[in-house]
């Protein structure tokens, strides 16, 4: 079964519309903050939002209804040269299109990736999910500094000198230095 279908939505994530933006052009504006975990898209890896704020206006449209705003906080995350855990900051805007659905209206598995307003219910907790999952970078380093793991004895080489030889270049690779370092004269 999907994890989407088992997923505990928390408190403040899901926001009743009946009575707030019930015609079109009807808007009002909502805040909060939680803290999100979630698996990545691959479920290899698994990823913690801690008080994640939003503040969002919410604007009936046609069809569904309009969500702008702005998504902060602070993501953990562990650098992928020396291995320590290192806090992410995000910031971004976000404006989506929520589609209204009746119940029976929706099959089960379907329109799995888009976001609905189900019953006058508009459950946040995807659209907060994709977007600080799009806003974590490719190339998770604490900085760019950072000096990583020794390949001989396992030390982190930002917080101990550990003294192994630097590795000899692989022979092969000898033109391409011999080039660069031609380029990198000019």
């Amino acid at each position: 079964m999907s994890a989407k279908r088992n997923r505990r939505i928390p408190e403040g994530l899901r926001i009743d519309l009946s009575g707030v933006v019930e015609n079109v052009g009807d808007h009002t504006r909502v805040r909060g903050s939680a803290s999100l975990e979630f698996s990545d898209i691959y479920q290899a890896e698994f990823v913690r939002g801690d008080d994640i704020s939003w503040n969002f206006e919410l604007r009936r449209i046609t069809g569904g209804v309009q969500v702008t705003g702005d998504i902060m906080g602070e993501v953990p995350l562990s650098c992928y040269r020396c291995l320590e855990e290192f806090r992410h900051t995000i910031s971004l805007k976000v404006d989506e299109v929520v589609l209204t659905v009746a119940t029976g209206q929706r099959e089960p598995g379907d329109m799995d990736d888009e976001y609905m307003v189900l019953d006058e219910q508009l459950d946040l907790e995807p659209i907060l999910r994709d977007a600080v999952y799009l806003a974590i970078p490719v190339r998770r380093i604490c900085s760019e500094e950072c000096r990583g793991i020794c390949p001989t004895c396992g030390e982190n080489r930002n917080l101990v000198e550990c003294g192994c030889p630097a590795r000899e270049p692989d022979a092969r690779l000898k033109p391409l230095a011999d080039l660069k370092r031609r380029l990198e004269g000019r």
